[in-house]
């Protein structure tokens, strides 16, 4: 799939999701796609620096560590980006996992093939 569907797809599950917690407002479908790009940057940039520091916590608390380094991303992102509003760590915790839920499914059914 190419890289721009994939952001657009991204944008609209963040879009759905903020139009379905009361917790979580997105002004516009361009603000989805911008915060689905941010995540996208903060996936690659920073998290992985995050999981390698938490590593042995992460293995401690059976990787629910995971989840609370996704949480506070997602809070990052919402400091970040006008239009986009999240009231609590809790919708934060519950919208993190709706996205890593949704993306997967996306990723899985929408027919990703490996290039040999």
């Amino acid at each position: 799939m190419n890289t721009i569907i994939k952001i657009l797809i991204a944008g609209l599950i963040v879009y759905f999701i903020a139009w379905f917690l009361p917790g979580i407002t997105v002004d516009s479908y361009m603000s989805a796609i911008w915060v689905a790009l941010f995540i996208s940057i903060v996936n690659i940039t920073i998290k992985p620096f995050l999981e390698l520091i938490t590593f042995p916590l992460t293995i401690l608390t059976l990787g629910i560590s995971l989840l609370i380094i996704n949480t506070l991303l997602i809070l990052f992102v919402d400091y970040m980006i006008n239009g986009f509003h999240i009231s609590s760590f809790f919708w934060a915790l519950i919208f993190a996992v709706l996205v890593s839920v949704f993306g997967t499914s996306i990723n899985i059914f929408g027919g990703e093939k490996d290039e040999d």
